[in-house]
C-alpha cells in the first residue's frame, strides 16, 4: 500500500484547524473568567448597596424617633442622623467612583 503524500493545502488546513480549536478553548476560558469576575463584582456591589440600604433604614428609624420625641432628644438624634447621612453619602460616592469614574 502506498502512502499518499499530503499537499501543502491539506497541511495548512490541518494546522489552521488546530489553531482554531485552540482559539475556541481560549475564548471559552475567557468567557468563564469574565463570568466569574462579573459574579464577584455583582456580589461585592450588591453587598455595598445593601449596606447603604441598612444605613437608610437606620436614618428613617432615627427620624421617626425624632418626630415622636420632645426637644431634648433633638441633639443626640441629630448627631446620629448627621453621622448616618455622612456615612451614606460617603458610601454612595465610593460606589459611583469605583464603577463609573475609572
Amino acid at each position: 500500500m502506498e502512502k499518499m503524500e499530503r499537499t501543502k493545502r491539506e497541511d495548512y488546513i490541518d494546522e489552521l484547524s488546530d489553531k482554531l480549536k485552540s482559539w475556541d478553548k481560549e475564548l471559552e476560558k475567557l468567557e468563564d473568567d469574565i463570568d466569574d469576575q462579573f459574579d464577584e463584582l455583582e456580589d461585592k456591589y450588591r453587598k455595598k448597596v445593601s449596606d447603604l440600604d441598612n444605613l437608610r433604614s437606620k436614618m428613617q428609624d432615627k427620624l421617626n424617633k425624632l418626630k415622636d420625641s420632645g426637644e431634648k432628644a433633638l441633639d443626640p438624634l441629630k448627631d446620629d442622623l448627621n453621622k448616618l447621612l455622612k456615612d451614606s453619602k460617603k458610601g454612595l460616592r465610593s460606589i459611583r467612583e469605583e464603577l463609573f469614574e475609572k
